[in-house]
C-alpha cells in the first residue's frame, strides 16, 4: 500500500514551472491582475491574446545564473504547444517560448513571452 501512494505521489508531481505556467495563463483567462502579478512581469490580456485553454511542455532549458544588484538572478526558457482560443473564438495550436527568472530562495516570474512560427489550427 506504501508503494501505491509513493506512486502515485510521483506521478502527480510537476515541476514548478508547471505550476506557475498554469497559474499564470488561468489568472490570464479571468484577467485577474493580481494573480498575475504575482507570477509575472507581463500582461496576457484574453481580449487581444487569447486565452491558452491548455498546454504542454515540451522543454525546459538550462539555467543561466548572472549576479544582480540584490543577489543572483537564475533564468530559463520554457517552451511549450499551448491550445490557444483567440478573441474571435478560433482555436490553434501554438508555439510559445516563455523566459522565467528568480532569485536564489524566490519563486519563478514569468518576464517575457515569444510565439514561434505562424499558428496552426489546433485539431
Amino acid at each position: 500500500m506504501c508503494g501505491c501512494a509513493l506512486l502515485a505521489a510521483a506521478c502527480s508531481y510537476s515541476p514548478a514551472e508547471q505550476q506557475v505556467l498554469s497559474t499564470f495563463f488561468r489568472a490570464a483567462r479571468l484577467h485577474d491582475t493580481t494573480t498575475l502579478a504575482g507570477v509575472s512581469t507581463i500582461d496576457f490580456d484574453p481580449r487581444t491574446d487569447g486565452s491558452i485553454q491548455e498546454f504542454t511542455i515540451d522543454q525546459i532549458g538550462e539555467s543561466q545564473r548572472r549576479a544582480g544588484a540584490d543577489g543572483d538572478i537564475i533564468t530559463e526558457s520554457v517552451t511549450i504547444t499551448a491550445k490557444v482560443v483567440s478573441p474571435a473564438g478560433q482555436t490553434r495550436s501554438q508555439t510559445m517560448v516563455l523566459t522565467l527568472q528568480r532569485r536564489i530562495e524566490e519563486r519563478w516570474m514569468i518576464v517575457e513571452i515569444h510565439t514561434q512560427g505562424s499558428p496552426a489550427p489546433a485539431g
